[in-house]
């Protein structure tokens, strides 16, 4: 199993777990996702655009 197959998996498991629990408290699970553009650019200007989108 590589590293990225590992790491995938074990997310899975944790949200997989989290999910089973909430719903065992009787709380409603929500699926909350995002869609995204491509930053294009160095870390240092990407995490600026993203800090410019927040402010």
């Amino acid at each position: 199993m590589t590293v990225a197959s590992k790491l995938i998996q074990d997310l899975t498991t944790g949200y997989t777990l989290m999910v089973q629990e909430a719903t065992r408290l009787r709380m409603a699970p929500t699926l909350l996702t995002f869609m995204f553009n491509h930053l294009s650019g160095s870390p240092s200007t990407v995490d600026k655009k993203m800090g410019d989108v927040i402010e």
